[in-house]
């Protein structure tokens, strides 16, 4: 096995770090933080103590995420983010030279796994002219052409922020056989009605993962979970005991002190929605106008995220351009295999958003 280096990750880690303070940010994806503190979310660390029992995942906060998405405890397994809930699916199913059929454009950290575990990633394609959605009946062609061990979503989609109906995703399900269909479910939350869903639980070979880290803008506390069968989070505990043994008891508290407090997660999701609302309402106005000028994009109906086209220039090149000429960075779609794109994002506060999209705007008028 070999697991090279995630190109994306890798320009998120650093990129922010070396950008001059003039740069304003059209990119990160993540909600900002809700509080400063946890004191501000009524959470007090000095409550929790050390002896508490969370060999595969601390019971309380496995009860919590499973009452919030109408499941069984036992389905429920606390990850550290849903990246990692997705590498311990990987882990769990691989058999080196096997396929595995990914969407594309995809989140690159979904593929790496892939190849480090010696299999093969079978692009299944995500149509621009569709509004980025899949043909069920060919990825099930697809699937059964490359006998392919699971089939990979993001839903919503990742990079595109487009979400496909939950008949769709039964659907497809319900024809792969018995392949393995692995949903990441992170942004799920920010569609509007979707509060508490999950395509978890509705058929026995589905798994889905998540965590507080997107719509909750609590990234740094790390607090993720999958939600499969039992079967297959038994095998998943056996899997995590090769790579952390025992789950943090600091993030497994932290996340039922989340879950559990009445109204909290609901509260901040709530205030996170109408600040992307104010600011969709920004976006919106700024592609009505420039759109004659060469702005394309298929815009998803809710969340944070969008791949967009400035008329012939690629990813890289529009990303780099906007950086250097206009102030503004974006994220080159050649890091989600969308290499005519850009993925922006309108997490920040609408202040700061008009403030871009007026950089932005001034740009194209430039390019005339």
């Amino acid at each position: 096995m070999s697991f090279n280096t995630i190109k994306y990750m890798e320009w998120a880690k650093t990129h922010y770090k070396n950008l001059d303070s003039s740069i304003l940010d059209f990119s990160i994806s993540g909600m900002p933080p809700p509080a400063d503190n946890l004191l501000e979310l009524g959470i007090d660390f000095h409550e929790l103590t050390l002896a508490r029992d969370n060999s595969y995942g601390y019971k309380p906060l496995r009860e919590a995420i499973a009452a919030r998405y109408g499941v069984d405890y036992e389905q429920v397994l606390p990850t550290i983010g849903s990246s990692m809930g997705n590498f311990i699916f990987y882990a769990s199913i691989h058999r080196p030279g096997k396929s595995i059929l990914l969407e594309s454009p995809v989140y690159e950290c979904l593929k790496g796994p892939i190849e480090g575990f010696n299999m093969k990633a079978i692009p299944l394609p995500r149509y621009e002219s569709r509004a980025w959605q899949f043909d069920v009946d060919e990825a099930v062609a697809l699937a059964e052409e490359h006998d392919a061990l699971a089939i990979v979503l993001t839903n919503p989609h990742n990079p595109s922020g487009v979400f496909t109906e939950e008949s769709t995703i039964q659907e497809l399900a319900e024809k792969m056989g018995d392949r393995w269909l692995l949903v990441d479910e992170v942004y799920r939350e920010w569609v509007p009605d979707q509060r508490g869903r999950t395509s978890a639980g509705r058929h026995p070979r589905i798994v889905v993962t998540s965590s507080l880290t997107k719509v909750w803008g609590l990234g740094q506390l790390r607090v993720g979970w999958m939600i499969a069968p039992k079967e297959f989070i038994h095998r998943s505990q056996h899997t995590y005991d090769h790579m952390a043994v025992i789950h943090p008891i600091e993030a497994d508290w932290l996340g039922h002190q989340l879950f559990a407090k009445p109204g909290l997660l609901d509260k901040i999701r709530e205030n996170m929605l109408r600040k992307i609302s104010e600011s969709r309402e920004i976006v919106d106005s700024f592609l009505e106008k420039h759109r004659e000028l060469g702005v394309e994009s298929q815009m998803p109906d809710s969340g944070a995220v969008a791949l967009w086209q400035f008329r012939d220039n690629d990813g890289d090149q529009l990303a780099n351009k906007l950086e250097k000429e206009a102030g503004i960075t974006v994220v080159p779609g050649s890091f989600f295999a969308a290499n005519d794109h850009v993925r922006v994002s309108w997490t920040n506060t609408a202040a700061h958003i008009d403030k871009v999209l007026d950089r932005f705007s001034k740009w194209i008028i430039k390019q005339a």
